[in-house]
């Protein structure tokens, strides 16, 4: 679970250098940078930080340690697919804004 959660979380390193440069290039970003900020707020403030808990406490074997990790297994199994068809439906309808690597390329 800790290396799942490295690779899904460390794809934000270049997206959050870009944003937080003094001209940001993406053109997601400038589509919505309140949206961009939110997302990532939530994936790296809330689920980061839900998915560390739960990995410590299954280490420490702590009663609650299970339910956390239905929680993260669960919002890894569902984000992951959700993101996709969004990024299949931007491609579908020619959203410029749409992942070039993404599902479709």
């Amino acid at each position: 679970m800790p290396l799942l959660a490295l690779v899904a979380f460390a794809r934000y390193l270049p997206a959050l250098a870009d944003w937080m440069s003094a001209s940001p290039s993406e053109a997601g970003y400038w589509a919505g940078p309140t949206f961009s900020w939110a997302i990532a707020m939530l994936d790296l403030g809330v689920f980061l930080s839900a998915t560390v808990a739960a990995c410590v406490g299954l280490v420490r074997g702590a009663r609650w340690a299970y339910q956390a990790l239905y929680l993260v297994v669960g919002w890894f199994g569902l984000v992951g697919p959700g993101v996709a068809a969004m990024a299949i439906a931007m491609y579908v309808n020619e959203d410029p804004t749409a992942p070039g690597a993404g599902a479709c390329s």
